[in-house]
């Protein structure tokens, strides 16, 4: 009979000791193992952290990488089938109750069960579409690459305009320049034609000179024809004097 309690005795205080462990495990263990993590990493999105910084607060909880990337990959699984429940439910005209019931079947505490719920009257009310997920999506690169693109082509954008804006700008300078360089070969064109005319009449005067003094132009014509072509001479000259200044004014800011 002794050896026999002794034997219970010990049986007892073994089981004892057994679910002791097993609760100090439970207190000790990480926050969500299995399924519940799972259901953290859903409800983080929920509460709108981005899939890095649920990644550093698995990191902190103890998870290594590679327990983090199986977990995100089963959230994500999770999620679509979610999103997929909810938006068939919320079609077909689900009270919050059932909608409430079928998220504790899958696991999600009360208090996770209350922020979904909250959160899916948040998106109804913010939105007109009503396919659109219960879940904020996480970035990927179908979602970038359209900013990315057009980002890219308001970039092209602003540099053909700037290129067209360059062009236009020389284009303007150039026909300037060109029409100043016209200017000045007119300027000087004109010059030289003056200056012929100028040695023409010069030229007249002496051969009116050298018929007067060798008696065959009388003493009247004489004066005549000098008085017409010095009066013609005067002019040409002043229209060199002021061409001569022009030139060279033109000369000084080329």
């Amino acid at each position: 009979m002794n050896a026999r309690r002794d034997s219970l005795a010990v049986l007892a205080l073994t089981a004892l000791m057994l679910s002791t462990m097993h609760a100090s495990a439970q207190d000790n263990a990480k926050p969500g193992e299995g399924d519940r993590a799972v259901n953290y990493i859903i409800v983080f999105r929920v509460e709108g952290a981005s899939d890095e910084d649920i990644m550093q607060k698995l990191g902190s909880m103890g998870y290594d990488k590679e327990d983090i990337r199986t977990l995100m990959q089963e959230a994500e699984k999770k999620q679509n089938t979610l999103v997929e429940d909810l938006q068939r439910m919320r079609k077909e005209g689900t009270d919050e109750k059932k909608v409430e019931a079928y998220l504790k079947s899958q696991q999600f505490t009360d208090e996770q069960t209350k922020k979904i719920i909250e959160y899916l009257k948040k998106a109804a009310n913010a939105t007109t579409q009503p396919t659109r997920a219960p879940y904020p999506q996480t970035t990927s690169p179908q979602t970038t690459k359209p900013r990315v693109t057009l980002d890219l082509i308001t970039n092209l954008t602003i540099i053909a305009l700037l290129v067209v804006l360059i062009a236009a700008v020389a284009y303007v300078y150039w026909k300037s320049r060109k029409h100043k360089r016209e200017g000045e070969k007119d300027d000087v064109g004109e010059l030289d034609k003056l200056q012929k005319e100028k040695r023409d009449i010069e030229e007249l005067i002496e051969l009116a000179k050298k018929k007067y003094h060798s008696r065959k132009l009388d003493e009247e014509s004489f004066r005549e024809i000098v008085r017409d072509h010095q009066k013609k001479l005067i002019e040409i000259e002043s229209k060199i004097s002021n061409m001569e200044k022009r030139v060279k004014r033109l000369e000084e800011r080329a």
